[in-house]
């Protein structure tokens, strides 16, 4: 919050408008890491979980 009031008390400041914009675009780039790093890993565990039932699957339809 320390850095948002700064700014705000120094807005005729260019190098801490740069300062603040910096961090807030490194703290949503650290965010939408996260969050597409969660998603990522949320499919692959449901392509696993998809590949073993078909592969169950196609093993009961070969031996029928």
């Amino acid at each position: 919050m320390q850095p948002i009031v700064d700014f705000v008390n120094s807005f005729d400041a260019p190098e801490n408008l740069t300062r603040i914009l910096d961090f807030l675009k490194d703290d949503l780039t650290d965010r939408m890491h996260a969050s597409l790093k969660a998603l990522v890993e949320e499919n692959l565990e449901t392509l696993e979980r998809n590949k073993k039932k078909f592969k169950k699957l196609e093993g009961r339809t070969k031996t029928k």
